[in-house]
């Protein structure tokens, strides 16, 4: 009986220690995101290292901080820098990406991504195994747009749930989601499989809340990866950013006059350690032009059909933009 009471209270004693430690993260990150914005890259530098002191930065702050070497001169640091990210992001996708155009200009960086793409690079197998998936996942789909028949929107469930336990099973093949053992195509990606989990939160909500939650607790989990799965309800989003597809110099920020909404919102984010709803709207109003940083996931900023922008114009604020895909 005392052996397991104090067992639980080492365990409550390990997870208050671990959430104590991702706050403390996070709260250095935020520092180091607001402090690009305004410019101050020494600074942002130094809250980078000392996030990592705490806990290992996650892809989208590790390519941040690599960027910071870059342009602070770092070459010897940015090498290891890019060397530990390139075993968690798509090497095809992120060496020729428009984003980072300006390093490849540089000629150490230019030389050394050259030596790079020189190594036949083995394709993740883990993605490989995701991407059957996700093929399962639209072939269901196809024609049944509007799943307006029972009998399909059962098989789409049963389709659902199968993949989401065999998406649960590779997590745990390849250790829990971790940047570090599944990885993400990029810096600015979600989380492989999002779409099966999506799909998953329309029968499941509840059940995935706790899953995916535990894991953010115990430092496994990025809450940024997690925020474009469960936001569809805009619980956490805070940015509410547009794009019209085909224009690649403007984007448009919803209005949000709601102060108690926004507060709603903030009080949500916080519980995972993210930022508020204005530190978010600056980094993305930052972002949009400022391509080369990844301060947001990419389908957090949708692209709509230019036609139905007059309908929304009375509701949202435009901002210059510079295209990023």
């Amino acid at each position: 009986m005392l052996i397991s009471l104090l067992n639980s209270i080492l365990i409550t004693f390990m997870l208050t220690f671990s959430e104590s430690k991702e706050s403390d993260y996070f709260y250095l990150i935020n520092k180091a995101e607001i402090a690009i914005c305004d410019g101050q890259l020494v600074d942002a530098y130094k809250y980078y290292n000392q996030a990592n002191e705490i806990h290992q930065l996650f892809t989208r702050d590790l390519y941040n901080n690599w960027l910071l070497e870059v342009k602070l001169g770092k070459n010897l640091e940015g090498k290891k820098s890019l060397n530990v990210l390139l075993q968690t992001v798509d090497k095809n996708i992120f060496l020729i990406n428009k984003r980072m155009k300006f390093v490849w200009e540089i000629p150490y960086w230019k030389n050394y991504r050259d030596s790079i793409q020189l190594i036949i690079l083995e394709v993740d197998r883990l993605a490989l195994e995701v991407e059957e998936l996700m093929i399962s996942d639209q072939a269901i789909r196809q024609g049944n747009l509007a799943y307006q028949n029972d009998s399909i929107n059962t098989l789409i469930k049963k389709v659902d749930s199968i993949n989401l336990m065999k998406l649960i099973t590779l997590y745990g093949k390849y250790s829990y989601p971790h940047d570090d053992s599944i990885g993400s195509n990029s810096p600015w990606g979600d989380l492989p499989g999002h779409i099966i989990l999506i799909h998953n939160y329309q029968w499941r909500r509840d059940w995935m809340d706790k899953v995916l939650e535990r894991k953010i607790s115990e430092g496994k989990l990025d809450p940024r990866r997690f925020v474009p799965v469960n936001g569809r309800l805009n619980k956490y989003y805070a940015s509410q950013f547009l794009r019209i597809t085909g224009n690649d110099t403007l984007a448009f920020m919803i209005k949000m006059d709601d102060i108690s909404l926004k507060s709603d919102i903030d009080s949500a984010r916080a519980k995972f350690n993210l930022e508020t709803t204005d530190e978010n709207r600056k980094k993305i109003s930052f972002n949009l032009v400022n391509i080369e940083y990844a301060f947001y996931n990419q389908n957090e900023v949708p692209w709509i059909p230019e036609e139905i922008m007059p309908e929304l114009r009375p509701y949202v604020i435009e901002l210059p933009a510079a295209n990023g895909r």
